[in-house]
């Protein structure tokens, strides 16, 4: 199937990449409920050189942002065992975040890019499952 970037979507895809290729610091995306996030989140997956973890907190929202990547025609991993299925070794990966910070260890392969639905959750408090994943070593 073929999807057709909405011109604020490609928007906010264009503004991430051209962030990533002058600076190292996270980027944020501010989409409203029902903007199509989930195909930002596989174009940015899609577009991506090197492997890409894309985490979020609950499984309907990890098997909505697999389904829209897989739908481009692509092949992806599932990391949540609310969805009975932990793989990891593939170039793309969406997982929910409890099962990846209980796992880490299947995760020690560096990934060039991190992509966190509702990025909004994730705060400061050091042993947060978020802030766990993203101070392990890779």
């Amino acid at each position: 199937m073929i999807f057709t970037l909405r011109p604020y979507q490609q928007e906010a895809v264009d503004a991430t990449l051209s962030h990533f290729r002058r600076h190292r610091t996270p980027a944020v995306i501010v989409l409203p409920t029902g903007a199509g996030k989930s195909l930002v989140i596989a174009e940015l997956a899609r577009v991506a050189r090197g492997r890409v973890l894309v985490l979020a907190h609950v499984k309907e929202l990890v098997a909505q942002n697999h389904a829209k990547y897989c739908a481009l025609g692509l092949e992806a991993d599932i990391f949540a065992a609310g969805l009975k299925r932990k793989e990891s070794q593939g170039k793309v990966v969406f997982g929910s975040v409890q099962s990846v910070a209980r796992n880490l260890d299947a995760f020690r392969e560096e990934f060039s890019l991190l992509i966190v639905d509702e990025c909004h959750r994730i705060g400061d408090d050091e042993d947060s499952q978020y802030q766990q994943i993203l101070h392990s070593p890779e």
